[in-house]
């Protein structure tokens, strides 16, 4: 991550009194988005991204389109968040995957769509090397292990940040200071990638591998209170919220 500029060292010091949230954006060159989310489809699959959880839950649905079984083979998925690679399989037959509890944001389908803790779904996650995906069934990828796209507490604002002020999304209060940057591809603090082979067969050995990429476009920072928005008896409107975001919260220190 990058240094801090004054204007983001007067931020962190600012975060020592009151809490901070931060949103980055990723985009795809290649993938539209199909309500809220990315999503790529052909005669087979239809695959679905979300990205909306602290942290940025890389969550995955595949639906198997066709009238036969498919097969995911876990030994050949990999996502690589920047330089770190990380593989769905693994060789350690000693780590108790069972352990493991997804705790992001669900909604009726399993899938990412709000903001809150208050959401946990406990799984049984298996370390096998495939998956058998029936027909026209959806496998969602909290099933296997969920791994985070930003692991860290909070980003070091890039330098040149844009400075703008907005109404709270709260309903009160004075205008709110909000730091946003903006990159293209090239720029990019944070390219994502998704290899996933799915099969034909048992022996995975009619397989197809997919190839996917992300990248970080749009950042904000903003206090908590904005980030939340108003507070409705349905909970917090949370204006920011998108599938194809995810967001960091600064605890108060």
């Amino acid at each position: 991550m990058r240094a801090l500029s004054m204007a983001g060292l007067w931020i962190f010091w600012a975060n020592f009194l009151w809490p901070q949230a931060q949103i980055f954006q990723l985009r795809s060159e290649k993938l539209k988005t199909k309500g809220e989310n990315y999503v790529y489809e052909d005669d087979t699959v239809q695959i679905a991204f979300a990205f909306w959880a602290e942290k940025g839950a890389f969550i995955f649905r595949i639906q198997n389109k066709l009238s036969v079984p498919l097969y995911v083979d876990w030994f050949k998925t990999t996502l690589l968040a920047g330089a770190v690679k990380l593989d769905f399989f693994s060789t350690d037959t000693s780590a108790d995957f069972r352990r493991f509890q997804y705790t992001g944001p669900i909604d009726d389908t399993w899938f990412g769509t709000s903001y809150g803790s208050g959401n946990t779904l406990p799984r049984v996650v298996h370390n096998d090397r495939k998956t058998f995906l029936p027909p026209k069934a959806s496998y969602y990828s909290f099933n296997r292990r969920v791994f985070h796209l930003l692991p860290i507490d909070y980003f070091s604002i890039p330098e040149r940040c844009e400075r703008s002020y907005e109404t709270p999304h709260s309903g009160k209060g004075k205008p709110v200071l909000v730091l946003s940057k903006q990159w293209s591809k090239r720029e990019s603090p944070l390219i994502v990638r998704f290899y996933i082979t799915l099969c034909r067969d048992e022996n995975l050995s009619e397989c197809r591998a997919y190839d996917f990429e992300f990248f970080l476009t749009q950042f904000y920072e903003c206090p908590q209170a904005h980030f939340n928005g108003r507070l409705t008896s349905d909970g917090y409107t949370f204006p920011y919220r998108r599938q194809d975001s995810f967001y960091l919260i600064f605890p108060e220190k």
